[in-house]
């Protein structure tokens, strides 16, 4: 799944999302032990030129965070990540937030 995230296809990176989000809501015991992988990967979509990809990315980032210890990572990587993505902050920090 993580090769398709980084596919050129826009339907692709869709589905890819879609597949991550349905292993979440399925197994989600097991789909835990990898979020510390996903994350990254899932953070740097924030930048992906697609916005229905961004859309979907932030769907699923904000379904994975539901549990506190995933939100308490997620945040604490988003706000790296704004730190060091200035652009990434002024083009879509306001999107993000909401």
């Amino acid at each position: 799944v993580m090769v398709q995230l980084l596919s050129g296809h826009v339907p692709t990176r869709l589905a890819a999302l879609d597949w991550i989000g349905l292993l979440h809501a399925r197994l989600p015991a097991r789909f835990a032990a990898h979020v510390d992988e996903l994350f990254p990967a899932l953070l740097k979509m924030l930048n992906d030129p697609a916005e229905d990809v961004v859309r979907h990315d932030l769907a699923l980032m904000a379904r994975v965070a539901h549990a506190p210890a995933h939100f308490d990572r997620l945040m604490r990587a988003l706000v790296n990540l704004f730190y060091t993505d200035a652009q990434l902050l002024e083009r879509r920090g306001t999107v993000v937030v909401r």
